[in-house]
């Protein structure tokens, strides 16, 4: 797996993984829901708080009996937004295929309990100075270099729901430089479109 993150990390890939799995995760988890909701729920009944809650629970006991199959839509998504053909053949290889998959299956564990797990991977934007944000040593181990500001993130911030506690802080870069000349540097190898 380290050989897989420095590839990653290389092509400025870092978090990107976890983060559009759960992205993805979330977005069929709730297609799914809603189909279930169109089809079975009177909008107006009493039950349906109930019944949605019963579902969901269930959706946390049968969640690994989709998890193949999710995994392979997944793939299939990150080929299909991959620009570049030397990366579309890296993410054929099997070490990258068995880290995604431990991605996507980790995103619809988080995606399927009620409220679902949040991640995030950005700095505390209310310290923004006017270039870097300030780093977040609350949220955020350090991961190579510590630094007063907020570089990048190699692994997000999990939090128990939306605006809850923290369950486990992210790893990202810390720099002394402000300056944001050398940000965005990364390889523009997808395009994004959900």
């Amino acid at each position: 797996m380290a050989e897989v993150h420095s590839i990653f990390e290389s092509r400025g890939m870092g978090e990107f993984y976890i983060q559009v799995s759960y992205s993805f995760c979330a977005k069929t988890l709730e297609d799914n829901c809603e189909t279930v909701s169109q089809w079975y729920f009177d909008k107006n009944s009493e039950t349906v708080k109930k019944t949605a809650k019963a579902l969901k629970d269930e959706r946390k006991v049968f969640m690994p009996n989709h998890i193949a199959k999710i995994q392979k839509e997944f793939c299939e998504h990150l080929i299909n937004i991959c620009n570049s053909e030397k990366l579309k053949k890296l993410l054929q290889g099997d070490s990258v295929k068995s880290y995604i998959a431990k991605c996507v299956k980790l995103s619809l564990l988080m995606n399927a309990t009620d409220p679902p797990l949040v991640m995030k991977c950005e700095s505390d934007t209310e310290k923004r100075t006017a270039g870097r944000d300030l780093y977040n040593k609350d949220m955020f181990k350090e991961y190579t270099t510590r630094g007063k500001y907020f570089d990048f993130c190699t692994w997000p911030v999990l939090f128990l729901h939306e605006n809850g506690p923290i369950l486990s802080k992210g790893v990202a870069q810390g720099v002394n430089d402000p300056d944001v000349k050398d940000m965005g540097k990364a390889e523009t190898w997808f395009r994004l479109k959900f």
